[in-house]
């Protein structure tokens, strides 16, 4: 777990209270059986102890987890959380439904476990600073940025009646709005990975 004093999982930078779980089954991702009923200590925004522990913070919050598992925080090592809509329905959204929608998504990866996740395409940018800010609630947000397609790539969603960018056609939405880039040769892909480098 992070530092209690930096951007938490769950959004802000407020030191969050000891929490005491009891009565719960682990799985710890290195033994394949669960543990039989125990206790866990979260105090500074970690992890402290498993096991009976004499160090409980006073005030320490305590849940009685009653026989039920509890496990680290998931990772989602390959995410598209703004792309979650179907291609029909992204094409007819604008960039504030769009960042609407992905703070919703956030909420529902955070509420089913995960608190990681590897976002391999979209534009997440500023939905991981507001997450950081404490502005709304989701998992630690690792961005890589718009997906990088040559024209008629995978990553190229341009409708088949939009004429060409070469000959007057315009972006589609998802370009508009930082989703994905089309380039084609070597200086437009050397500009577009530079580019995403710089915004983080």
């Amino acid at each position: 777990m992070t530092d209690p004093k930096a951007p938490s999982a769950t959004g802000g930078t407020a030191v969050q209270p000891a929490v005491l779980f009891t009565g719960a089954r682990v799985f710890d991702g290195r033994s394949d059986e669960l543990t039989g009923p125990t206790t866990v200590l979260v105090a500074d925004g970690k992890i402290a102890s498993i096991g009976d522990s004499d160090d409980v913070p006073a005030g320490a919050l305590t849940v009685d987890a009653g026989g039920r598992t509890l496990t680290p925080g998931f990772i989602d090592a390959h995410s598209h959380i703004m792309l979650q809509p179907t291609l029909a329905e992204l094409a007819g959204t604008d960039l504030a439904f769009s960042g609407l929608f992905g703070a919703s998504m956030a909420r529902l990866y955070l509420s089913r476990g995960y608190t990681t996740i590897r976002d391999t395409g979209g534009n997440t940018f500023s939905l991981k600073k507001a997450i950081d800010a404490g502005m709304t609630e989701g998992p630690r947000i690792f961005p890589s940025g718009p997906i990088i397609s040559q024209t008629a790539g995978h990553g190229d969603f341009t409708p088949a009646a939009e004429p060409s960018r070469l000959v007057g056609g315009h972006r589609d939405n998802m370009q508009r709005d930082g989703h994905l880039l089309v380039v084609d040769g070597v200086p437009q892909m050397l500009q577009a990975v530079r580019y995403v480098l710089g915004r983080g």
